[in-house]
């Protein structure tokens, strides 16, 4: 739900990946995508094999996630984070809170779910799109 979302988006500092770029990533190999916008929207709907980490629950989400699979507590682990798209920052933000973590090789994906959609791409949840990758 961008419309809760303020800001723009400070790339300079912060790894950023394209919407080609996370496909061909995607198509490639396992990635962890975090969809940072809360549990409401997620289910909703949210790109393909991603889950749900709202911004305000990075921690604990993680933690929890990390007693399930071993990659989530592996700091190096590459972990990308979208949120609404460009008009919002939450996913940057989220990016920021992992790298206070600890975590290496975190990637915002700024444009977003509305990126994804935007490029014809497949999404899940109650408002599915086929899935195109």
């Amino acid at each position: 739900m961008s419309g809760l979302c303020f800001g723009a988006k400070g790339k300079d500092k912060m790894k950023t990946i394209t919407t080609d770029e996370l496909r061909a990533r995607m198509a490639r190999q396992s990635v962890i995508l975090f969809d940072v916008r809360g549990d409401s929207p997620y289910e909703r709907e949210h790109i393909l094999r991603s889950l749900s980490v709202p911004l305000d629950q990075v921690g604990e989400r993680l933690e929890g996630l990390a007693r399930q699979d071993a990659r989530f507590g592996q700091k190096d682990q590459p972990i990308i984070t979208y949120c609404g798209g460009l008009a919002c920052s939450m996913s940057e933000r989220a990016a920021e809170k992992l790298e206070g973590m600890g975590y290496i090789d975190v990637i915002d994906y700024a444009e977003g779910i509305a990126g994804w959609k935007e490029a014809g791409l497949g999404t899940e949840g109650a408002e599915k799109t086929v899935a195109v990758l």
